[in-house]
């Protein structure tokens, strides 16, 4: 059934005037949209109310319908058709959202690397959008050591569609003995619709910028370098003697390299005393030996 077909078999009187109306009917109608839950969709859970008024009129071919909406404001012209800014109107809604997380590794050589040991900063558009230090390193190599930077996710909305670009570089805090990577990371990440709601970021690129070239990349990875100057060790022995004056070079002395449990290893030097002092070779330690321990045994011969 049509719901909107209406009929009218009035008959007029000869003595009516042309433009006289004979009620036909009125009828109401609710206008309303189904929420087909498509993701990333909002609806408009308005109800349009709309009064179709019907009459007959002498001398018009057709039936006069006049549309009035529920507070009686007339929406129509005379023959049903919503004038201009009158149509019932449903406002929708759409919402995409997304982020996305830019790490790099912290490569260290020479020294552990502790949590949080150097800050890297992260741009946009020459501003500075976030800080992140590294976490505590893991042993690669022999003295060499890598971590993690993992900076502040980045939110996206439908606006950010299309492309953004990236620069991290590592901050320079001076610290003494480290050599620190001047590098300067450029990140170019794609963000794309899926149409439900959800965007979708991707790493398109990443180039490295040194002093000398500028090379495409597969990651960020920032590399530090630790020296230090060696140190040496003095080990002496005291002598004495009891029932005489001692004389120099009179007793003679071993230094040699044991295991923790006192097993032999290598002999380092022997020596005779000076007056009440044995004085052995100087040790000399280098930066390899950081983090290591060596145990030593003197004794007389």
């Amino acid at each position: 059934e049509d719901i909107f077909n209406f009929t009218d078999d009035y008959i007029f009187d000869l003595e009516d005037e042309d433009g006289t109306e004979h009620f036909v009917a009125s009828r109401i109608y609710y206008l309303e949209e189904i929420p087909q839950n498509i993701p990333g969709y909002g609806y408009d859970d308005k109800v349009h109310t709309i009064v179709v008024n019907v009459f007959n009129v002498k001398g018009r071919e057709n039936l006069k319908i006049v549309i009035e909406d529920a507070q009686r404001n007339i929406l129509s012209d005379n023959d049903g058709n919503f004038l201009p800014g009158n149509i019932p109107t449903f406002m929708n809604t759409y919402r995409a959202d997304g982020s996305i997380q830019l790490s790099a590794v912290k490569i260290l050589e020479g020294h552990a690397l502790e949590e949080n040991q150097f800050v890297f900063d992260l741009y946009e558009n020459d501003e500075l959008i976030d800080s992140a230090g590294n976490d505590e390193g893991l042993m690669t190599d022999e003295n060499r050591y890598a971590g993690h930077v993992v900076f502040k996710a980045i939110p996206y909305t439908q606006d950010d569609v299309g492309t953004k670009i990236y620069v991290i570089k590592e901050r320079d805090t001076n610290l003494p003995g480290y050599t620190y990577d001047a590098s300067e990371f450029t990140v170019v990440v794609e963000i794309t619709d899926n149409d439900d709601g959800s965007l979708e970021s991707t790493i398109k690129s990443i180039e490295k910028k040194t002093d000398v070239a500028i090379i495409p990349v597969q990651s960020v990875e920032f590399t530090n370098i630790y020296t230090t100057d060696d140190v040496q060790v003095q080990i002496n022995a005291s002598k004495t003697l009891t029932g005489r004056t001692i004389e120099n070079g009179q007793f003679s002395f071993v230094l040699d390299r044991i295991t923790p449990d006192g097993d032999f290893i290598e002999k380092i030097g022997d020596v005779t005393n000076a007056g009440v002092i044995a004085q052995f070779p100087l040790l000399t330690f280098t930066q390899s030996d950081i983090g290591k321990s060596y145990f030593y045994k003197v004794t007389e011969e």
